[in-house]
């Protein structure tokens, strides 16, 4: 069955897409905003027909396949190379993966199986979305940034299987001049991909409803930490970089909390059916102690509320968004799933 989704920006332009339940879902064009517009309906705390929840996802390698394998309708079925540990994962109705096979860990499949209760989401595609979806590279990237010590560096260089390009943690202990005995590889503290967060919100019609001239508000704040990639530098020009700036600059928390530039931007739906969720990557962070963001390595998207209409009597509800607060959102480590890792 297709269905129809049709997106506006801010700007006027107008997009229809026509695709299946999977179809990765786009926002659109955008306008920025200093302050919330003055006709805007009055806000209210709750709402009667959504359902706003949070997820926190763990695995800088892990999560860009997992957003992957929930943008596509797929196939799986046992690998015929180690069954026992793999599935071959074919991607349908998606031009650029057409015919496609993936080989993914039996970990992540059951996962995705038995304990991803939104299945039927359909992505709310931004440009966080658009950079780390299915990407290896990226996800490396950001591990790569969030190191900023020694061990973080030797656990990294297991972790990413770079032994295999002729990198091992032996000559990089050679590198930056450290013996081999004074180094337990197999018991390093330092960071792991699981250190890096994912926050998710996923929005859901809870009604029997269609929501109409559905606008999202939400503040965005551009982050000066500049990513470098790991492909090109070198693990010395790394920890040379961690001693002048490092992750110093990134956001935190508190800047998100003082912090009164950002810019006001929002995107709008032009109908929300009943029961349909979506889910939007909000922000990416290299975690503390108890999972919650340390410093961000990328911009940061935080909604502030949601207007639509639901034709009761032609006037426009505003509700909302509560924020993640601590453990106010679901917190899950994603099973390793490429093939190698």
């Amino acid at each position: 069955m297709s269905k129809m989704v049709t997106i506006i920006g801010a700007c006027g332009s107008l997009a229809s897409i026509v695709a299946l339940w999977f179809t990765v879902f786009s926002g659109g064009d955008v306008t920025k905003h200093t302050n919330v517009k003055s006709n805007s309906p009055p806000i209210e705390n709750s709402s009667k027909f959504l359902i706003f929840d949070y997820m926190r996802l763990f695995g800088a390698l892990e999560v860009p396949l997992f957003m992957e394998l929930i943008s596509n309708e797929v196939s799986v079925q046992k690998s015929k190379m180690m069954p026992e540990y793999f599935y071959d994962v074919k991607y349908k109705g998606n031009e650029n993966k057409e015919n496609k096979t993936s080989v993914i860990s039996k970990d992540l499949i059951d996962f995705w199986r038995a304990r991803w209760k939104y299945k039927l989401a359909l992505p709310f595609k931004n440009e966080l979305w658009e950079t780390y979806a299915g990407s290896l590279a990226e996800g490396t990237n950001l591990y790569w940034n969030a190191t900023n010590t020694v061990n973080d560096l030797l656990k990294f260089s297991v972790n990413v299987n770079i032994n295999e390009s002729g990198h091992p943690p032996f000559k990089l202990l050679k590198t930056l001049g450290i013996k081999e005995s004074d180094v337990e590889i197999e018991n390093l503290d330092g960071i792991t991909s699981e250190n890096i967060g994912f926050l998710f919100l996923i929005i859901k019609n809870d009604s029997k409803k269609s929501l109409h001239n559905v606008a999202i508000t939400y503040k965005k704040y551009e982050n000066k930490l500049k990513l470098y990639r790991y492909e090109g530098d070198s693990f010395k020009e790394k920890l040379d970089r961690e001693k002048d700036i490092g992750l110093k600059i990134a956001l935190s928390p508190t800047d998100l909390n003082t912090k009164e530039k950002y810019l006001l931007e929002e995107k709008f739906i032009s109908s929300f059916e009943p029961k349909d969720t979506f889910i939007w990557l909000i922000s990416i962070y290299k975690k503390d102690s108890n999972g919650f963001p340390e410093k961000y390595l990328t911009d940061v998207y935080e909604p502030v509320s949601v207007s639509y209409n639901n034709n009761n009597n032609g006037k426009d509800i505003n509700t909302i968004v509560r924020k993640p607060y601590k453990d106010n959102a679901m917190k899950i480590s994603v099973p390793n799933g490429w093939f190698g890792q």
